[in-house]
């Protein structure tokens, strides 16, 4: 006899979607079991498809976010970290890269860290402290 199914497709992608994709999580919504929610995953090409769409907004949202934390002058501290994460993990083509040694003692000088905030100075259109005024 067949099992019937404990959630149907529809639940499922609306549990996906609202859990960014994470499987564990739609499955404790639909209080079922994460192999459930995995196999049902696999044998659907269009649920397969939902978990990409939902953790492709899941990462938007987060890129957003960080954008917005790399503006933030109200509180440099989250600003700084948000610049060293965007960095570390994006800027690799311009020689960024996490965990880099370097041939000094410290891996993130004052002058590492003057330099940064004077780009991103410049990136808002502000005169960096360190450049004469006209």
């Amino acid at each position: 006899m067949p099992r019937t199914k404990l959630f149907t497709d529809e639940q499922l992608e609306q549990a996906l979607m609202q859990c960014c994709g994470i499987l564990s999580t739609a499955a404790k919504k639909l209080k079922v079991d994460r192999s459930a929610v995995s196999q049902r995953i696999s044998k659907s090409k269009k649920l397969q498809e939902v978990v990409r769409r939902a953790k492709a907004q899941a990462l938007d949202l987060a890129e957003s976010e960080l954008l917005f934390r790399l503006k933030d002058r109200k509180h440099p501290n989250t600003q700084m970290n948000a610049i060293m994460y965007y960095l570390n993990n994006q800027g690799e083509s311009r020689g960024y890269t996490p965990n880099k040694k370097h041939d000094r003692a410290e891996d993130t000088s004052t002058e590492d860290l003057k330099r940064l905030s004077n780009l991103f100075r410049k990136a808002y259109d502000e005169k960096p402290k360190d450049e004469p005024s006209d």
